[in-house]
């Protein structure tokens, strides 16, 4: 009796880890972006860390990053291909569970890879600045070629070539 008392409770615990690990999975691709758009990662512009958008790369001399402000109110960046001078693209790899919870998880998925753009410019009164948005993985490379069609400029810094190239590894 008491070992098949131990049983149930030994199935029922294990019931609830798997259980857990299974929401953990769930929610992980939640985080990654959308083919077509991009978020606004950090950089010098007045918009909120992590908003949700897409570029708009219609127009032959300005690159642009629409989205929604706060207020529901259409917002963009406007970024002139003739004054970029650096991009970069980049990857990083992201961990959004504690040690325990990670080595559970990672040996069933694979962590999150976040697919980044880094973008070098003057704005129209010459001061420079950055933004730094992820993209999704085929959106990275078009983005990246695109800017390298479009600028004309040539990168100062050794360590943010122009043209990018994008290393895959």
């Amino acid at each position: 009796m008491q070992i098949k008392k131990e049983l149930m409770t030994w199935a029922m615990a294990a019931g609830r880890v798997l259980l857990g690990l299974a929401l953990c999975l769930l929610a992980a691709p939640a985080h990654a972006i959308e083919l077509g758009k991009a978020a606004y990662i950090n950089g010098t512009a007045t918009v909120a860390r992590n908003t949700i958008g897409s570029f708009d790369t219609t127009s032959p001399t300005t690159l642009r990053f629409l989205y929604k402000q706060a207020n529901g109110t259409a917002g963009q960046i406007g970024i002139e291909y003739a004054k970029i001078y650096g991009i970069e693209p980049s990857e990083e790899t992201v961990h959004r569970l504690g040690l325990l919870p990670w080595i559970a998880v990672s040996l069933v998925a694979h962590p999150e890879t976040r697919y980044l753009v880094t973008i070098r410019y003057a704005d129209s009164d010459g001061t420079a600045q950055i933004g730094v948005f992820e993209v999704a993985r085929r959106d990275q490379r078009v983005v990246v070629e695109i800017v390298n069609a479009r600028s004309t400029q040539s990168c100062g810094a050794r360590t943010y070539p122009c043209p990018a190239t994008l290393e895959r590894r």
